[in-house]
């Protein structure tokens, strides 16, 4: 039996579409929350960069909140956040995730934002899987020997690492890059604060 050709498309698209997700500190009508983790002893020894499950490690932690631009953002939380080492999502966030679980860990975690704590709303999004794929050959990176690509004008994604691949880590740029499936499911569920930055814009 022929697969048709619109099926074909959609999933070429799916998977080629594929953009950075980063917490939106663009659009001032949302909050803009800045977050810490209160005990930074906890990730002593635990792989928190993707890759790994981190298990109940993390789980109960706290994470302090605060807002972060209070002269120009409102005040208050957002579905998506993040400390130096973790990315944070709702409840509703994950709810939306729901489907690619197979790719992310949710671990729960208290949050404290005024003085309230929070719990069971919040989890960390752990990548289960870190790829190398950045396409080389195209992209224009400046590589250090020792600790590997330290700047880059231009990434270009190889897709033949990422197949059927929705939601990772990019091991070269240590950035999470989701689907068009994953982007879709987060705008469908109305969550804040999720931001998707194309390849192309990607630089550092």
């Amino acid at each position: 039996m022929l697969t048709p050709l619109c099926a074909n498309w959609d999933r070429t698209n799916n998977m080629t579409n594929r953009k950075i997700l980063k917490v939106n500190t663009r659009d001032l009508r949302v909050p803009c929350p800045r977050a810490r983790l209160s005990d930074i002893d906890l990730i002593d020894g635990v792989n928190v960069y993707g890759g790994a499950s981190i298990g109940g490690a993390l789980t109960g932690a706290l994470i302090e909140v605060a807002d972060s631009h209070p002269e120009e953002a409102p005040p208050g939380l957002t579905d998506f956040f993040r400390t130096i080492h973790l990315r944070i999502g709702s409840k509703r966030l994950v709810a939306a995730l729901e489907p690619f679980r197979s790719e992310i860990e949710f671990v729960p975690v208290c949050v404290d934002y005024q003085g309230r704590r929070i719990d069971g709303e919040y989890f960390v999004l752990n990548s289960l899987k870190r790829v190398k794929a950045l396409d080389m050959g195209q992209s224009i990176v400046e590589i250090d020997e020792e600790v590997g690509i330290v700047g880059a004008q231009k990434v270009v994604l190889d897709e033949t690492k990422l197949t059927d691949i929705q939601w990772c880590v990019v091991d070269e740029i240590q950035e999470v890059v989701v689907s068009q499936a994953i982007q879709d499911a987060i705008v469908k569920s109305g969550c804040i604060g999720c931001r998707f930055q194309a390849i192309e814009e990607f630089h550092f």
